[in-house]
């Protein structure tokens, strides 16, 4: 069973959709070594490796593509789920207690 965060999730998205370490730690208020960790961490429990990395550029691997794909659909759909609560929670009642 694989065990990974949705923190690694954000770190693995925003470094695809900039292929870029630092700039994705800039965008997520992280330091670059705390990005890189999380992507090293995240390729051990996947035993895949996520990206083709040189001192140039940083781009997907084959895996990675299809990891992308997935884990967009993932965050797009808890999005979605977190909208559908906002707009159908349930609204106090005047008078309701709260504490």
């Amino acid at each position: 069973m694989h065990f990974y965060n949705r923190g690694q999730i954000r770190c693995f998205l925003k470094i695809a959709e900039l292929a870029n370490f630092s700039l994705a730690a800039e965008q997520l208020n992280l330091t670059p070594t705390a990005v890189s960790k999380q992507i090293k961490n995240l390729e051990q429990v996947l035993n895949e490796q996520l990206f083709l990395r040189t001192t140039r550029k940083v781009q997907l691997t084959d895996f990675g593509q299809l990891f992308y794909k997935k884990c967009k659909h993932i965050e797009e759909e808890i999005a979605a789920v977190n909208q559908f609560v906002e707009a159908n929670r349930a609204t106090p009642q005047a008078g309701a207690f709260h504490d």
